[in-house]
């Protein structure tokens, strides 16, 4: 009995130092929001809670315990969420059950706009259709590139593929909507049309090198294949390719692109209309620094990561099927360096003003891990 009277005296001891760290933990977190609102800096940063869980898994000696270390510092940035929302009044911040805050903005009147790749590229086709043809735009050779100019100011928003019909999701865009705290505040879908091109003189047969996006050649597929002599070689962007096409200047050099790029940069069009699959649409996502919500705002974006347990992924879509809310899209991407585990993007059907669908997005946070919203639109 001695010895464990002991052993209670030293566990008493750490809780006790643990009751002090957590009151300047959470004195600290109250500090760094103040300095944040005082400075206009972004009040929510997602990526952070990440960070800490890395960063405390690091210090962890006992290896075995880190699902546990885990669970309990999700716990305490939850507990700590909390209790900034009571602190302050965070007016510009939609606050969904205890601990979820979403930063929340108007549509902005007088706007710069990014998108990835050259002046007729299908990005920057979607961009003016979704925004028309007033707004200063800026277009960058990588998609983060595009994420980049957001998060530093550069631009207000951004205009980037996140899935093709024919060829499923851009699994880049995917993982840089989890690495970055932007929302997607809307989406267009464009009709996608590759066409073979060239400079005058060239012909179908005088081609051996073609140049494209990988995009590009995969909805083209079937008629590439009816040229396996051909030499394809991967390019920024299917623009960038009639672009460096018309530089070029050679009968044996073609690119895959759209009738706008060629038009745009002087080229001919060899072969109209050469992806595979004649219905051939790409979605395209427009991402801001803040959700913009609205009563007709009908599609919610998650991102999520599940507890290694059996039927986790069942159980956390029967959440959405308890709530009446209908799913429209699950995609799966693995999380680095943690094999055979995985991130899941969902789209379902539903405005976050709805408490129906509060009490669900509630219940599935009590549910999973790392529950990210990007967006409501």
């Amino acid at each position: 009995m001695e010895r464990l009277d002991q052993i209670r005296a030293e566990i008493d001891q750490y809780d006790q130092q643990i009751v002090e760290y957590f009151e300047k933990r959470i004195k600290k977190a109250l500090e760094a929001l103040e300095i944040k609102q005082e400075l206009g800096l972004p009040i929510l940063q997602q990526d952070r809670e990440q960070l800490v869980l890395d960063k405390v898994v690091r210090h962890l000696q006992d290896k075995e315990l880190t699902q546990e270390i885990q669970e309990l510092y999700r716990i305490i940035m939850k507990l700590s969420r909390q209790i900034q929302a009571k602190k302050w009044n965070l007016s510009d911040l939609l606050l969904i059950g205890e601990s979820i805050l979403l930063p929340i903005g108007e549509p902005l009147s007088k706007k710069t706009i990014a998108f990835q790749g050259e002046p007729g590229a299908f990005g920057h086709q979607a961009l003016k259709k979704y925004f028309g043809n007033k707004e200063t735009v800026l277009h960058f050779e990588k998609f983060e590139d595009v994420f980049k100019a957001l998060v530093e100011g550069n631009a207000d928003y951004g205009v980037l593929p996140i899935e093709n019909s024919s060829t499923g999701g851009i699994h880049e865009v995917y993982d840089l909507l989890l690495k970055y705290d932007l929302y997607i505040v809307g989406e267009e879908i464009l009709p996608i049309e590759h066409h073979l091109l060239s400079v005058e003189g060239a012909t179908e047969e005088s081609i051996v090198e073609v140049y494209s996006h990988i995009q590009g050649f995969r909805q083209c597929k079937s008629f590439l294949d009816q040229h396996p002599d051909w030499k394809l070689i991967t390019y920024d962007n299917t623009a960038a390719s009639a672009k460096l096409i018309k530089e070029l200047n050679e009968t044996s050099k073609a690119a895959i692109a759209s009738k706008e790029a060629a038009e745009l940069y002087g080229l001919k069009v060899l072969k109209n209309n050469i992806q595979t699959n004649q219905e051939n649409w790409t979605r395209f996502i427009i991402v801001g620094r803040k959700v913009e919500l609205s009563e007709e705002s009908k599609k919610i974006s998650l991102i999520y990561s599940l507890r290694h347990n059996v039927g986790s992924l069942y159980d956390s879509l029967g959440i959405f099927t308890k709530h009446g809310i209908n799913l429209v899209k699950l995609e799966s991407r693995p999380i680095p360096n943690q094999p055979w585990k995985y991130h899941f993007y969902v789209d379902v059907e539903g405005n976050l003003l709805d408490k129906q669908i509060q009490r669900a997005i509630e219940e599935l946070q009590e549910n999973i891990i790392n529950l990210k919203i990007i967006g409501n639109y």
